[in-house]
């Protein structure tokens, strides 16, 4: 049995993230909503390590206006954004944002392999610390 680790400190957002020129406020469910003051703007994803796959869950109006910053972007669907970070801030960075908003409703942080086993398995998500899979 191997074991799928989910690396990302707060893999379920539950905690509110730093951000550049955008606003944060908390929703009834607790998760966070980010909000830009000008066209880009970030939330900063932190403790991530070059090499590894950044995957973002989150919900917004605008999917095409966001992207991974520093990122090699290697997989998109309908809620994650996914991508293997090089250096530099690694943020969710939105280019043409003044007034979009962005819930992010999880986070993940794999090693390449442990990515490609999860879409092996037609996964794009694993919040919890572990997984075991046969």
């Amino acid at each position: 049995m191997s074991l799928i680790t989910n690396l990302y400190a707060d893999p379920k957002a539950s905690h509110a993230l730093d951000t550049w020129l955008a606003g944060t406020t908390q929703n009834s469910d607790g998760k966070y909503v980010y909000t830009g003051h000008v066209r880009e703007w970030a939330v900063l994803l932190r403790g991530v390590a070059p090499g590894w796959v950044v995957a973002v869950d989150f919900s917004t109006s605008r999917r095409d206006a966001f992207k991974l910053e520093n990122c090699q972007t290697i997989y998109k669907s309908s809620t994650t954004l996914a991508g293997v970070y090089q250096m530099g801030n690694c943020s969710l960075y939105c280019s043409d944002g003044d007034g979009v908003s962005a819930t992010v409703n999880r986070i993940g942080m794999y090693s390449l392999e442990d990515w490609n086993r999860l879409r092996q398995y037609g996964l794009d998500w694993f919040d919890g610390d572990t997984m075991p899979l046969r």
